[in-house]
């Protein structure tokens, strides 16, 4: 992620006692954007762990989903927490889009969240930075970007939920999903992954399921109904073919997830729909783990991998440079003695570590 100048706040409305509304100039979008805010109604002793909370995708998804449609505000009543709920943009997929300009304004909404927002959150709110108090959850489309985030930075968060997720993007039904969302954002078809033939390690790059491995040091639970008939708070006649699509996708992760030895929460719930009741739900479920995460804390692994396909990326305080523009997988292994990388595309690169020494590395070959 390139530095950028640091977040502007340009306004803040206080809707009920405990929720806020900031209007924000980011530099990664280049224009204004809204981020809610729900902070716990008594002062608390201490920084607050946080929970980024992101919303679906559709026409009528925005930052305000989750207190408007969803139950976030009641539901969080009482718990030590701040929730900070941003927009992602009606398809915006969680991602720094691969054609980023569109008529709505550049589409680099990873930049902006990870890179703008949570630094300005913390700074602005004095809340906790450490992982374990730093979570990120959301359903649908937010579900996809709650684990692609913390696949992508899991030494920024120690817990990510996924709720009726899209959590894996090579999945049929889904591709076809996120090859028309910048459609309804301005843009083209394929401009977030570009083809999914010919750019396929660029979804690989982005997608969870590929990137499972890196979720070994993050509690990590996944819900989701199957779409059928018979859902505790109702579905559509011939149940819910959305639904269906998501299961699937989840049921991926989860196996992959298996395959790794990477301890989980699956809750696959059965007959059920793609509609607030059953977020709510999950909401209600996951948080309990969520504020048990932030107590417990979490000390850096002893030894860590993670894998990323750019030639530049930035985890564990370690910044990596590679010599190659191509995206291809490399592993960085991190261990008290050292640290490696390797690929299978031969290249020269630099590691430089967080106590300044930089280490020059050759990559396969």
């Amino acid at each position: 992620m390139s530095n950028v100048c640091p977040i502007e706040l340009l306004d803040v409305e206080q809707l009920t006692p405990r929720l806020s509304e900031m209007r924000l100039r980011s530099a990664a979008l280049g224009r204004e954007t809204r981020v809610r805010v729900l902070a716990p109604s008594a002062a608390s002793a201490g920084r607050l762990p946080v929970l980024v909370l992101l919303h679906g995708g559709g026409l009528d998804s925005d930052h305000s989903n989750w207190t408007e449609l969803g139950s976030a505000e009641a539901l969080t009543e009482g718990l030590d927490l701040l929730v900070v709920m941003p927009d992602g943009g009606k398809g915006g997929w969680y991602s720094d889009w691969l054609r980023p300009d569109s008529a709505e304004g550049t589409q680099r909404w990873e930049q902006y969240h990870i890179s703008e927002l949570l630094p300005f959150v913390r700074s602005h709110f004095g809340s906790r930075t450490d992982r374990a108090g730093t979570a990120v959850a959301g359903l649908s489309m937010g579900g996809f970007g709650a684990v692609h985030y913390a696949a992508r930075h899991p030494d920024l968060f120690g817990f990510t939920a996924s709720f009726s997720g899209a959590v894996d993007i090579r999945h049929p039904g889904i591709g076809r999903v996120v090859r028309v969302s910048p459609e309804i954002m301005g843009g083209r078809r394929g401009d977030i992954f570009g083809d999914h033939l010919a750019d396929e390690v660029v979804g690989r790059a982005a997608n969870p399921v590929d990137l499972a491995a890196n979720l070994a040091t993050v509690e990590v639970e996944l819900r989701t109904g199957n779409g059928e008939q018979g859902g505790l708070y109702g579905d559509g006649s011939e149940g819910d073919t959305q639904e269906l699509g998501v299961s699937q996708a989840t049921a991926n992760l989860h196996r992959r997830l298996d395959d790794l030895g990477i301890v989980h929460v699956y809750d696959d719930y059965g007959p059920g729909a793609h509609t607030w009741p059953y977020w709510n739900e999950a909401l209600a479920a996951s948080l309990h783990r969520i504020v048990g995460v932030a107590r417990e804390r979490q000390p850096m692994p002893t030894i860590v991998q993670h894998l990323a396909y750019e030639p530049r990326f930035s985890v564990w305080g370690h910044d990596v440079t590679l010599e190659r523009d191509e995206l291809a997988p490399v592993v960085l292994t991190l261990r008290p003695d050292g640290c490696t990388l390797n690929g299978e595309l031969a290249c020269r690169g630099r590691i430089s570590t967080p106590t300044g020494e930089v280490l020059e590395v050759e990559v396969g070959g």
